[in-house]
């Protein structure tokens, strides 16, 4: 499919992709709202809400999967969107979220118990907003100090997924457990799309594959599961939430907003974008 071919479809389905997060969002909360079982930390075999965000998550990993590969051989990316006011936005709340994350998964308290792995993530947290920052900036963009913060970025991550994998309060075949590794599997594919960006590798076609791809399942899966975990946290009162603590959640929303905006994005600079040779 040829490049004008791809964005003209591109741009009818990207859409699509944010409309499936919130119905994820909507149906994860309803799901842990009325059919989650704390006994046996699943959610009830006839949840209605529990099909429907599933629906929709595999329904949006289908959408970002197919736009990723279509191009593949049209349409290569050698750079980054300059953030629109919605990608500074999630600047912003990136920054106060982890800000937040660093305070909350750092502190030590009688009755609180936080792992190394979860201390170098909430300690290296601050760094996936340093890099969404300098994205931001034309003079950093590309520069030493971005390339160290997407790298960090990407540790802060990969811990507190380490984090989450050894901790046993929740079964290994949990579906809480699993729509959590999902969502932080979703946000370190943006980063590592970030960061190849910022490392200024020549345009590939594994670089337009990544970024779409990365883009559409964080705007749709990370989004969806971030926000409806964040609600759910907000409205219930129950101390055995599974899902991570708002903070952590509040980060992940803002990758998914600052994605919504690398996605809606990429049919301007993929009017520069170089193609591949091979």
């Amino acid at each position: 499919m040829k490049r004008k071919a791809f964005l003209s479809v591109y741009k009818k389905a990207a859409p699509i992709l944010p409309a499936l997060g919130i119905i994820i969002a909507i149906g994860y909360f309803l799901a842990m709202k009325r059919d989650f079982e704390y006994s046996i930390h699943h959610f009830a075999r006839d949840s209605v809400w529990f099909w429907i965000f599933a629906g929709a998550g595999v329904i949006a990993f289908a959408i970002s999967a197919i736009l990723a590969v279509i191009p593949m051989k049209t349409l290569a990316i050698a750079k980054s969107p300059i953030p629109s006011p919605a990608g500074l936005f999630a600047t912003i709340l990136c920054a106060v979220m982890c800000i937040g994350t660093l305070i909350t998964e750092t502190r030590v308290g009688p009755e609180q118990i936080i792992s190394p792995m979860q201390k170098l993530g909430g300690l290296l947290c601050i760094f996936i907003a340093l890099t969404f920052a300098m994205s931001c900036v034309k003079k950093y963009r590309g520069g030493l100090l971005h390339k160290i913060a997407s790298i960090l970025g990407l540790f802060s991550v990969n811990a507190a997924m380490f984090a989450c994998y050894f901790d046993f309060s929740e079964p290994l075949n949990g579906p809480v457990r699993n729509i959590t590794t999902i969502m932080q599997a979703a946000v370190i594919l943006i980063l590592i799309s970030e960061t190849r960006l910022a490392f200024g590798v020549p345009a590939k076609r594994v670089t337009s594959v990544l970024y779409i791809f990365s883009s559409c399942v964080t705007s749709s899966l990370a989004l969806g599961f971030s926000l409806g975990g964040i609600i759910y946290g907000i409205f219930s009162s129950n101390s055995a939430d599974p899902n991570l603590p708002l903070f952590r959640l509040g980060v992940y929303l803002a990758v998914a907003i600052f994605a919504v905006d690398r996605m809606i994005q990429l049919p301007a600079i993929a009017a520069d974008a170089v193609n591949d040779p091979e």
